[in-house]
């Protein structure tokens, strides 16, 4: 029988933190409260693991999930390095009514944030997706910046006020795959995809999840621009406005911002020059 909720972790070796995260991750989701229709139907936590060393594997291994929790861990060589793909994979092997992703390197800060999400669907159950909010931190001990979840038109293009997918929920039958050649910008385009195809989520205020924040991410390392503005035409051409459009308003928008960068420059260089003695 199929279980009624697939938690989906996409997981990597993360420069040596992949078994720490994950079992942090492990440990969330295996500590939640489920009430008895949830906890009756199942939770299978489906690992897809694009790591080479076998250390994920033996975290799993090690796991000992309680009543009502299944654990699956596949090796997936696809598409590595891609969090879309590996995202997908992990769907594909997954089998729940509901799918919740969370991420590696997050975690689920409220013990009832999985009978929460469930029971927001059995109310609202002409709805097909659901974002919950979030908190971040760096060291798993103290929080800051927490997000209540807001959709807007224009999130595609990257101003995400919804949070990373691990506040992301969805009904089996409204699964959007991820784009693997997006890496920046893989998140807001499935949000703009859902509201597309399903309209507004359920918005649940409380705080579910955690962010962990860190040198492992890809945006830690800074975002390169001309990357970004090829993600951004991507899905520019796929949501509206169009490619070219996007292309046009982003060269603009960075035009103005050298230029502003330039005459700082000037301007400081100027006064350093009238400042000296003559």
């Amino acid at each position: 029988m199929s279980p009624l909720m697939s938690i989906l972790i996409p997981a990597y070796g993360m420069h040596g933190n992949g078994a720490q995260m994950l079992n942090r991750a492990l440990g969330s989701i295996f500590d939640q409260e489920l009430n008895k229709t949830l906890r009756s139907g199942g939770v299978e936590v489906v690992v897809s693991d694009h790591s080479s060393t076998g250390v994920l594997r033996k975290t799993c291994r090690e796991s000992r999930p309680p009543s009502g929790f299944s654990l699956k861990y596949y090796v997936n060589n696809d598409g590595t390095n891609s969090a879309s793909s590996n995202l997908n994979f992990a769907f594909s092997r997954s089998g729940g009514s509901l799918v919740k992703i969370l991420f590696q390197d997050d975690f689920l800060v409220s013990r009832r944030a999985l009978t929460e999400v469930f029971e927001a669907f059995l109310i609202d159950d002409d709805k097909h997706w659901l974002v919950s909010g979030s908190t971040h931190t760096r060291d798993g001990l103290d929080y800051f910046g927490d997000i209540v979840p807001e959709y807007h038109d224009e999130i595609h293009l990257g101003r995400n006020t919804i949070s990373s997918p691990s506040v992301l929920a969805v009904r089996r039958s409204a699964w959007q795959n991820f784009d693997p050649k997006l890496r920046w910008l893989l998140d807001v385009e499935v949000y703009k995809a859902l509201h597309a195809s399903y309209g507004p989520p359920i918005v649940l205020s409380a705080v579910h999840v955690a962010n962990g924040l860190g040198d492992h991410q890809v945006t830690a390392q800074g975002i390169p621009p001309a990357r970004l503005l090829l993600e951004k035409v991507r899905v520019g051409s796929r949501h509206g406005p169009g490619g070219y459009a996007v292309a046009q308003i982003e060269i603009k928008a960075l035009a103005r911002k050298y230029a502003r960068k330039w005459t700082k420059k000037a301007l400081s260089a100027t006064k350093h020059v009238l400042s000296q003695p003559h």
